[in-house]
């Protein structure tokens, strides 16, 4: 099994596998990138984005760190990973299957003193510089390198470039498992996508985003913030009077909350989250608040029940989840002019557009939709809505340094 494999070096590795599609030379202390056929950029006239493979030119500028992590038994610098999160326990099992000790968890928020027997520690508790962290984060990795560069640790590497070692890894990142194949298949999908864009800013960061989903290249990212006050409200919507709002994923009502901050004279809402804890939370959080229809419901595209994990805002429709919830058609809930959807579902966007197929084309709501849950929904959703009515403009808008909260906005 790739797992199991040991590796001496990072040239051995390159050299084997067939994962990556460049060949380099060094010639005066540059690299020379030779593509193959099928990796060159798109040329069709009038198509500006580039969809080009450059995974192993990333992991050959991680090489010097990833030859320490592999080779720790000849370094013995300590290995810690920062941030007790989700993505930790991949983390953990990528590198005990190589042989590699984990020394500490390195998290400032955390009041556990160990995880899966390994200590766990505030930053401040490291007193030596001469060591190697992981950064675990998803929703803010460049800021907590940014801290630790400034706090004189300069071994440091995210979570993901060491994943590049084994292409099976990336299909474990959240939102990730499918990002590769579906960019490969479908690049015609993702140009004509960019053509559609209604603006510059749309445009730069579908190229920002496949650049980092396709090669895990944190730089385009450096552009980006955590942002998530803005979060479907861009300036590309604009309100008027007598709103009437769907939130679908309400979670515990912030987002219909910062709706009803923005347009305190709206008509109506339509509140939508299937989980009975976080609607009861939803309800007492918006109770001062009037003509809030509640649903605990999830949105989908037919009436039925569906097995549902539960994991905070992360929570989804699942066939592996432990409970059992409601969903609904919103065309067979809602029966009067709505103003404005936003769908943050986990998943489930594209199944929840169908179910509002003749709202969206009798009314033409402005939508703010989530689309990277899942790769392909960057460009299935499009199509969807424009298939069911084809007078929308489409903007793109993203909200973390990471793989979540991406935004596709129709106007």
């Amino acid at each position: 099994m790739a797992g199991e494999r040991k590796m001496s070096s990072l040239n051995e590795f390159m050299k084997d596998t067939p994962f990556f599609v460049y060949s380099k030379t060094f010639e005066n202390n540059s690299i020379r990138i030779t593509y193959r056929k099928d990796s060159k950029p798109n040329t069709k006239e009038g198509v500006a984005m580039r969809i080009e493979n450059h995974r192993n030119l990333i992991l050959e500028e991680n090489r010097e760190i990833i030859e320490e992590i592999l080779n720790n038994h000849k370094y013995k610098r300590p290995i810690y990973v920062m941030g007790l999160n989700f993505t930790l326990d991949n983390i953990i099992y990528f590198l005990k299957n190589k042989g590699i000790q984990i020394d500490g968890i390195i998290d400032d928020f955390s009041n556990k003193e160990e995880y899966l027997n390994i200590p766990v520690f505030p930053l401040k508790s490291i007193k030596s510089r001469n060591c190697i962290i992981i950064i675990s984060a998803n929703v803010r990795p460049l800021t907590i390198k940014r801290k630790l560069l400034s706090n004189g640790y300069d071994k440091i590497i995210f979570y993901f470039h060491l994943y590049l070692l084994e292409e099976e890894m990336l299909n474990t990142i959240i939102h990730c498992n499918n990002n590769i194949r579906d960019i490969d298949i479908n690049k015609n999908k993702y140009y004509e996508l960019y053509n559609k864009m209604a603006d510059l800013n749309s445009k730069n960061t579908l190229q920002n985003l496949i650049n980092f989903r396709y090669n895990f290249d944190a730089k385009p990212m450096e552009s980006y913030s955590c942002n998530t006050e803005e979060q479907y409200f861009d300036s590309v919507i604009q309100f008027s009077k007598n709103e009437v709002f769907v939130d679908c994923g309400g979670y515990d009502g912030d987002t219909t909350k910062r709706f009803i901050e923005k347009n305190p004279n709206y008509a109506k809402i339509y509140f939508f989250e299937p989980y009975i804890e976080y609607y009861n939370l939803a309800m007492r959080n918006l109770n001062q608040y009037k003509n809030i229809s509640f649903f605990q419901k999830a949105t989908y595209n037919n009436n039925a029940f569906l097995k549902f994990v539960v994991a905070k805002e992360a929570s989804a429709i699942d066939e592996k989840g432990e409970i059992t919830i409601e969903a609904s058609k919103l065309d067979d809930i809602i029966k009067e002019k709505v103003t404005f959807i936003k769908m943050d579902v986990e998943g489930a966007e594209y199944e929840s557009v169908l179910g509002a197929k003749n709202l969206i084309q009798q009314y033409k709501p402005k939508l703010a939709i989530c689309v990277y849950h899942k790769q392909e929904h960057f460009w299935k959703i499009p199509e969807l809505v424009l298939n069911i009515n084809n007078d929308y403009e489409i903007y793109l808008r993203h909200y973390s340094e990471g793989f979540s909260e991406t935004v596709m906005y129709f106007v």
